[in-house]
């Protein structure tokens, strides 16, 4: 929402991306609600008329076994933290939930989507890309967003 006002209040071009869950939804409603169409809202995995929330985030952008690799790198120093294999994940989950299951099962805390950010953007500055459908599923929501600004 502040970043919405901010763009709305300084008449500046800009577009609001949100993930396409329930938070998301709610987040674009406000946001739409407050700035009567000012500001676009796009949802990462919604395509034009979707009603419905698909439930997915940013995260399921990526590769299942790039994004758990990005995972398990980033969660090296966690104490009896055990490298997660993609094929155990429920498949049926959006990445991130996924993953949280796998670390309460595990009796590992509570999953933070922090750590795998930071190692993916450690590994693009040294120009470590994630695979092909990874770069296109970005690609295609970049096309999206460009389309809104």
């Amino acid at each position: 929402m502040q970043l919405s006002a901010f763009l709305a209040g300084e008449e500046m071009t800009g577009v609001v991306l949100v993930d396409d869950d329930k938070e998301g939804r709610i987040a674009e409603r406000r946001i739409l609600e407050a700035f009567h169409g000012l500001v676009p809202v796009v949802r990462t995995h919604a395509k034009s008329g979707d009603k419905e929330s698909s439930g997915h985030e940013l995260e399921d952008l990526f590769d299942r076994a790039y994004y758990v690799d990005l995972v398990n790198a980033s969660h090296l120093d966690v104490k009896g933290f055990e490298p997660l294999q993609p094929e155990a994940l429920d498949s049926s989950m959006p990445m991130t939930d996924a993953v949280a299951k796998a670390f309460k099962d595990a009796k590992l805390g509570k999953f933070g989507k922090l750590r795998p950010a930071q190692e993916f953007y450690a590994r693009v500055e040294v120009g470590k890309a994630p695979l092909a459908t990874t770069r296109k599923r970005f690609a295609s929501l970049f096309e999206r967003l460009n389309r809104e600004f």
